[in-house]
């Protein structure tokens, strides 16, 4: 098994790292006195989708790690953590980078690439309220971008995608049924 994680992970590296080099927009520094930080001018898909498979890969690491040293519930937590960035990668890569996005992925990343907060400085009184695309959302165009390669039916995938989303809810929650 961690010889199998092992090569799964050092693909994944490479298949970030290739993302990685493709010839797109490099993110800049900004420092406007108040806190240092890197953004894109003109934030794409295809940067949102090298960030989600960027922290898709350390989470990996992160659990492998945990998972070694007993702590499976917090490797739980990353699991699902890890079930919504895969999500998210499936809907966001649905169509073609040269297609146009639809009106859920276009709010998707207006919402990804917001800033947190008015002022940096002032955390507290200027945190932005976040308003993500419904996970329904993401789940049903993920059921049918898996039957439209001929994996399963719409129905039965929203199903699987349904399952997999509540089962690791309870781990960051610390339900219960997960602490036990």
């Amino acid at each position: 098994m961690d010889r199998i994680l092992g090569s799964m992970l050092e693909l994944m590296d490479d298949v970030v790292n290739e993302m990685a080099s493709v010839k797109i927009e490099s993110p800049k520094f900004i420092d406007d006195g108040r806190m240092r930080r890197a953004r894109f001018d003109n934030p794409k898909r295809i940067h949102a989708c090298i960030l989600k498979a960027t922290c898709m890969v350390n989470c990996l690491h992160a659990t492998e790690i945990l998972i070694s040293h007993g702590w499976l519930h917090e490797a739980g937590t990353l699991i699902r953590q890890l079930n919504e960035i895969v999500d998210d990668l499936h809907f966001l890569c649905a169509n073609r980078f040269d297609e146009e996005e639809t009106d859920h992925q276009r709010s998707y990343l207006e919402e990804f690439f917001v800033e947190m907060f008015d002022d940096p400085t002032d955390a507290v009184g200027t945190v932005r309220a976040w308003k993500p695309v419904p996970r329904r959302k993401v789940h049903s165009a993920n059921a049918r971008f898996l039957a439209s390669g001929g994996i399963g039916d719409p129905s039965s995938n929203m199903d699987m995608t349904n399952s997999l989303h509540k089962m690791y809810s309870g781990y960051p929650h610390a339900s219960y049924a997960t602490l036990m």
